[in-house]
């Protein structure tokens, strides 16, 4: 029990290091904002890595429709750029990843950019033997943090590879 007790703990204590360590600077050392770059606190990161957390642990529970329901697009030709909730037929299009048995989950890692280009890397494991990667795109709109997916068919592309750089 002292043992279960020991690893909780730890467990915890990994956890808290590793969420503060995303803003963890010198206090006396104020960060000057960098052209073109969002202003990022921990609490945003805390809150986006939460709605992934949330999204993945009720398609682990087979709560595809609430799962679902989370989700927003973005129609980057409209000059406001608000999220949307999916439509029945985006989600149905959705379905066939959604449907797949999710067994575990793991965040691989994350880029914050801009508040409509953000990107996390979720590893997501089906069974034993096949896992494979999904790109979340968390957008800030007036303050407000909502989960889209990212999706090749809107041109989006991952923030890190040579064809971002390619496409920009």
């Amino acid at each position: 029990m002292k043992s279960l007790f020991s690893i909780a703990l730890a467990t915890g204590l990994f956890a808290f290091a590793s969420l503060s360590s995303c803003g963890s600077k010198d206090k006396n050392e104020t960060a000057a904002p960098v052209e073109g770059k969002m202003a990022l606190s921990a609490q945003d990161t805390t809150v986006t890595l939460g709605l992934v957390g949330d999204f993945m642990n009720r398609l682990v529970e087979r709560d595809v429709k609430s799962a679902a329901s989370m989700l927003y697009t973005v129609d980057f030709d409209d000059a406001d750029r608000e999220p949307y909730p999916l439509t029945d037929a985006q989600i149905a299009d959705l379905d066939g990843m959604l449907s797949l048995p999710v067994t575990g989950y793991e965040i691989a890692e994350y880029v914050f950019s801009t508040p409509d280009q953000n990107e996390i890397r979720c590893r997501v494991t089906i069974n034993d033997k096949f896992a494979t990667n999904w790109y979340f795109k968390p957008v800030r709109y007036l303050g407000n943090w909502y989960l889209c997916i990212k999706d090749s068919s809107q041109g989006d592309r991952s923030l890190n590879s040579e064809q971002a750089e390619i496409a920009r």
